[in-house]
């Protein structure tokens, strides 16, 4: 709990260092500062300068509050550490980003944002799609689908494909922009690949019938309901339970049906028609 809130506290404080530098610079800004541009990396739009100055990073601080708050509600079994750090350090390289973009053009300095925001927006692909894969399912991270919140093989599944895509992405988007080749149709094509194709391609599963995982249960995990008497096939990770009696795992015999007579589809445990051991 303390290495959270010493987290928080650090990041936090990043995200306000343009904030510090824009008030040391302020009599220094002009009274209306770019803070929009174009694919070409020519500013489109324009606000205030203590809208700039001090709205921005404030603004970038409640969006990282609120991530740290959402991520925090997840449970340790979801969790990613790597994942975690690079969401927590997210809003905070954005804030520096911006705030360098923003102070800078305002001090009149040429900064290339038409090849250095492709870049920022290309190495985080990479982050991001290296760890997709490896996020458990949940509702606070990840491709939230209502076939992936459905199904744990749904959500495994697009994730691989999705990490996959946006790996590539990002290897596209850092030399086409070191070469000046970056446009908006280029960057509609990208997001159409990231956002459109996982989520067809998990459509698809869910339409073709992947929807839920039913692994192996453990002895310790058997459903204790089934009445008294009734012989149940049981899924047990020890071969040499095969049957059970009175809710419990009996031990198997030459010829009572084997745990890979059942393939580990088969729904929950229910009564099969074999005849008790003896």
């Amino acid at each position: 709990m303390k290495n959270n809130k010493r987290e928080m506290l650090l990041t936090s404080l990043v995200c306000l260092l343009p904030l510090f530098a824009g008030a040391a610079l302020y009599p220094r800004l002009p009274e209306t500062m770019a803070t929009h541009w174009d694919f070409a990396g020519n500013a489109n739009g324009w606000s205030p300068r203590a809208a700039t100055v001090f709205g921005l990073p404030l603004f970038i601080l409640a969006l990282h509050l609120v991530c740290f708050y959402a991520e925090s509600r997840e449970t340790k079994k979801n969790r990613n550490p790597v994942l975690r750090t690079v969401l927590m350090w997210f809003c905070p390289a954005a804030s520096l980003l911006g705030g360098a973009v923003t102070l800078g053009t305002g001090l009149g300095y040429e900064m290339h944002i038409s090849t250095v925001v492709p870049v920022f927006g290309g190495l985080l692909f990479l982050i991001l799609g290296n760890y997709l894969p490896k996020i458990r399912q949940n509702r606070t991270v990840g491709i939230k689908l209502p076939w992936t919140l459905q199904s744990e093989e749904n959500w495994t599944r697009t994730h691989r494909l999705s990490g996959f895509l946006w790996v590539l992405c990002g290897f596209v988007m850092i030399p086409l922009s070191l070469l000046r080749l970056w446009s908006g149709w280029l960057f509609g094509a990208l997001l159409a690949v990231m956002v459109l194709i996982p989520t067809v391609y998990s459509y698809a599963l869910h339409r073709k019938g992947i929807r839920h995982r039913i692994k192996a249960r453990t002895p310790c995990e058997m459903d204790a309901s089934i009445p008294q008497g009734v012989v149940s096939c049981c899924f047990c990770v020890d071969p040499d339970v095969t049957q059970r009696t009175a809710g419990r795992c009996t031990p198997g015999r030459a010829n009572s049906p084997s745990v890979s007579a059942f393939p580990a589809r088969r729904p929950a445990c229910g009564p099969f028609p074999y005849p008790a051991p003896a």
